[in-house]
């Protein structure tokens, strides 16, 4: 029987409560609710806003809470045997969801990466954002080079740090910050694989090694992501 090696991927969770989805979704609304309630209270007239932006609030709060749920339920996973790694991860929302399944020998190389969820599916675009923007026409290279830099602030400023928080809770070592695993295929595809635990990490190691896999021991940071 192959022993198997299951990792969390919490890369759904991570997205589903970005800088932008929290400020549009939940920031905006309470502010407008403050603004509004305020002057309601104050004898104004009640303004659309309000209901329109409570009807806002209390659907951002129901997907979160089903998001949560459906993660909690049957969380997506990164399954790693001698064989193949599987990639299982959720698709716009809890109730969808894809898996992909790469054979062990069609990896073409292993680095470690200093990455902190800024993918939902844990898959990362090779290519440079140079490259890219120069592929691209003004439009579509603009959204390009916004999304790249609200991933930027996201991977800084929120994901690194609530991973530090993770885990210092778990007791486990900060240096695991540089441990995750960018594994690349020959098809000119990737995935990162976030480690959250020492034994985790040394499974996935020793498994790799064990299939003559090579590992390249230096570290890249890369956000040029799908």
């Amino acid at each position: 029987m192959k022993k198997e090696i299951i990792i969390k991927n919490y890369s759904f969770l991570f997205n589903s409560f970005s800088p932008l989805v929290l400020f549009l979704g939940y920031i905006v609304p309470l502010g407008a609710i403050w603004k509004y309630a305020n002057i309601s209270f104050s004898g104004g007239d009640t303004s659309p806003i309000l209901y329109i932006a409570f009807i806002a609030l209390a659907y951002m709060i129901n997907i979160a809470y089903k998001k949560l749920h459906g993660f909690k339920l049957n969380p997506p996973v990164f399954i790693i045997n001698d064989q193949e790694i599987t990639i299982d991860y959720f698709v716009d929302n809890y109730k969808f969801r894809n898996v992909t399944k790469k054979d062990l020998g069609t990896v073409s190389s292993v680095k470690f990466i200093l990455n902190a969820e800024t993918n939902p599916y844990g898959i990362v675009n090779k290519h440079s954002l140079i490259k890219r923007l120069f592929k691209e026409d003004i439009g579509n290279g603009f959204i390009e080079l916004l999304s790249y830099c609200l991933r930027l602030i996201s991977f800084f400023f929120i994901y690194m740090p609530i991973k530090v928080i993770i885990l210092i809770i778990n007791k486990e070592h900060i240096s695991l910050l540089k441990k995750n695993f960018l594994i690349e295929f020959n098809d000119d595809t990737a995935c990162v694989i976030n480690i959250y635990s020492e034994s985790d990490y040394k499974e996935i190691y020793s498994l790799l090694q064990k299939n003559q896999i090579s590992i390249d021991n230096s570290m890249v940071l890369s956000i040029n992501l799908k």
